[in-house]
């Protein structure tokens, strides 16, 4: 009797044992499946805010690249801006200074050339000259002889120039008009300041700041 107790308490022992052992191999493939997928889902959180901080650096970037874009160009905008309300101001200056120079004596001499320059440019051999009223109470015979033989000389044959019996120009400057009056030769302030623009333009920024403005070269025909 002794002997098959003994073999039984053994068996049961070794059963004990074996079940031991299989929940404490279940439990460790249990821990390690648990550790595993906790490692995963970490990894995977880990890539995930990688990938948003990515992608949150990147529209970071994406907007202050477009705020700094956006003050260039509004710098720009405002430099050029600048300027060419600088520009403005010094050519509005020069109209000023030319209309107070008709009040001068030396006027004379600036209306000569004037009209000289417009009977060259026009290149008719009779003209009629006109201007505004106050100018035309300063040109007489003598000064038309002056510009008549200055444009002769450049043109290399004889012109005739008088005063035109149309009323005065409404603005400072001078108008020649070919005899037949199918052309002209506008030497008016404004127009001369415009058919020059690019030159003074160019002069202004060279002066003012260093350089040339790029553009087209706007120069009407008078």
């Amino acid at each position: 009797m002794n002997t098959v107790d003994d073999d039984k308490k053994a068996l049961l022992l070794g059963l004990d044992e074996d079940a031991q052992k299989e929940a404490e191999k279940m439990r460790a493939d249990a821990e390690k499946a648990l550790a595993d997928r906790r490692a995963y889902v970490e990894k995977q959180a880990e890539s995930i805010l990688s990938e948003a901080q990515k992608k949150a650096k990147a529209q970071a970037d994406a907007i202050k690249s477009s705020i700094l874009s956006g003050v260039k160009i509004e710098a720009t905008r405002n430099s050029m801006k600048q300027r060419e309300q600088t520009i403005g101001a010094i050519l509005e200056k020069v109209e000023r200074e030319l209309s107070a120079l008709a009040d001068t004596p030396r006027y004379r001499e600036v209306l000569i050339d004037w009209i000289a320059e417009a009977a060259v440019g026009l290149g008719a051999k009779q003209a009629r000259v006109n201007a505004s009223a106050r100018e035309r109470r300063l040109i007489d015979n003598e000064m038309l002889k002056q510009a008549t033989r200055k444009a002769s000389l450049v043109l290399g044959h004889d012109i005739a120039l008088e005063l035109d019996d149309a009323g005065p120009l409404a603005a400072q400057g001078v108008v020649v008009t070919a005899h037949d009056g199918r052309t002209a030769y506008n030497n008016q302030v404004k127009t001369r300041l415009m058919r020059r623009q690019t030159e003074i333009r160019n002069l202004i920024h060279d002066e003012l700041y260093g350089g040339q403005p790029s553009g087209e070269n706007h120069n009407p025909k008078g």
